[in-house]
């Protein structure tokens, strides 16, 4: 089991070591950020084409047990979250980057979901 894995997290975040789950040639806000009152850390993704369109944004949302990826339904300001995991399933901070990689990797629209 991974010991405080949120404070790993932001402290990859911070040292800029977090991995970068889309291609950034491709997507621009790699270190849009939003930190709560809790430990916890937002990171937003949208591909250049689409920064006029906050809505088609993708987000990866770390918290202290928990990590998500979520979007916004079209049409509706509704976040949606599409992925859902505890920490504790994995035995590293790079098993969790390696999942979320996957689903990033695996779902290349979706913001349009």
């Amino acid at each position: 089991m991974i010991k405080n894995p949120i404070l790993t997290i932001i402290h990859d975040f911070d040292t800029k070591t977090i991995p970068v789950f889309f291609d950034l040639k491709e997507y621009e806000t790699d270190y849009e950020i939003s930190r709560h009152f809790a430990k916890s850390l937002r990171i937003g993704y949208i591909k250049k084409e689409d920064i006029s369109h906050p809505e088609k944004a993708i987000y990866i949302n770390f918290k202290k047990k928990i990590f998500f990826v979520s979007v916004f339904r079209k049409s509706i300001a509704i976040e949606k979250s599409i992925f859902k995991d505890d920490y504790q399933n994995y035995d590293s901070i790079e098993d969790v980057y390696k999942k979320l990689l996957l689903v990033c990797k695996n779902n290349d629209s979706l913001s349009n979901k």
